[in-house]
């Protein structure tokens, strides 16, 4: 398949609106010329779910947002975009960054005014306690700061915020909150072209059998804005994909019904 063949034009991609996704990944991710096909498929999915992630998480942020609606959820016939599940069912790469927008314990921090906001979302039945972490690291973590730790009882369904006096990270650093229970987030938006991240080491540590799942934990000691599994099939299932990678923190995937041990691949990004 080549991007002149007449079967990828007819199924969606015309000139005007590859036009419009060569420059966006030009604009947030890499230069739109070095990639070949495969690349471009992979980059403009990494960019389609940057775009759905951030609308859903704007919303999430706002006391009355509960979620919004997107164009489009799955394919109506074979296509090359606009959805994150293809007409055979298949997850496309975009699929896992609107899981996460829209996980049901969700941790959000954004830059503001003296520092960060932090939105804590909990949309389960159950009460959580847990200790919150907020701070700030740099790409290459070296340098991991704490800025405020504190016991939070977030109640079922609830939605709250709070602000965290802070001076603004230097260029190579970004806000970071945790918390048990829930997933790392940042505050870095989709401008990953505006940042000098170093080269990923991430690795595959460990692979364990659980039932006829694989628990598959991988790792980086750098930032990894775009770490992914691959198996010789695009059909199976994993809890996360195409995630981030913090310095020194592991992350466990569960890779459903496959005996497979996958790949680990990752996306870099290109300075601008």
């Amino acid at each position: 398949m080549t991007f002149d063949n007449p079967i990828w034009k007819h199924h969606g991609e015309f000139d005007r609106k590859r036009k419009a996704i060569d420059d966006v990944i030009n604009r947030h991710l890499t230069e739109f010329s070095t990639l070949d096909e495969r690349s471009y498929l992979l980059y403009s999915g990494i960019m389609q779910g940057l775009l759905y992630a951030e609308m859903a998480e704007a919303l999430r942020q706002k006391s009355y947002g509960a979620g919004d609606l997107i164009w489009m959820y799955n394919d109506c016939w074979p296509e090359t975009g606009w959805t994150i599940i293809d007409y055979y069912l298949t997850r496309k790469v975009s699929f896992y960054f609107l899981k996460r927008a829209f996980d049901t314990k969700k941790l959000i921090i954004r830059k503001a005014d003296g520092g960060a906001i932090v939105t804590v979302i909990n949309e389960t039945p159950d009460e959580i306690r847990t200790t919150i972490c907020v701070g700030t690291q740099t790409f290459d973590g070296a340098h991991n700061d704490v800025l405020l730790t504190k016991d939070l009882t977030v109640a079922p369904h609830s939605w709250q915020q709070f602000h965290v006096d802070a001076a603004e990270p230097a260029a190579d650093g970004y806000f970071v909150v945790s918390a048990d229970g829930f997933e790392t987030a940042d505050s870095l938006r989709a401008y990953y072209r505006e940042y000098t991240i170093p080269e990923s080491d991430a690795v595959i540590e460990s692979v364990e059998k659980d039932g006829s799942d694989l628990l598959v934990t991988v790792r980086a000691n750098v930032f990894t804005p775009f770490a992914y599994l691959m198996t010789s099939d695009d059909r199976v299932h994993y809890s996360d994909n195409y995630f981030k990678l913090y310095p020194g923190e592991a992350k466990t995937i569960r890779v459903e019904n496959c005996d497979e041990t996958p790949t680990l691949y990752t996306a870099a990004t290109m300075h601008a």
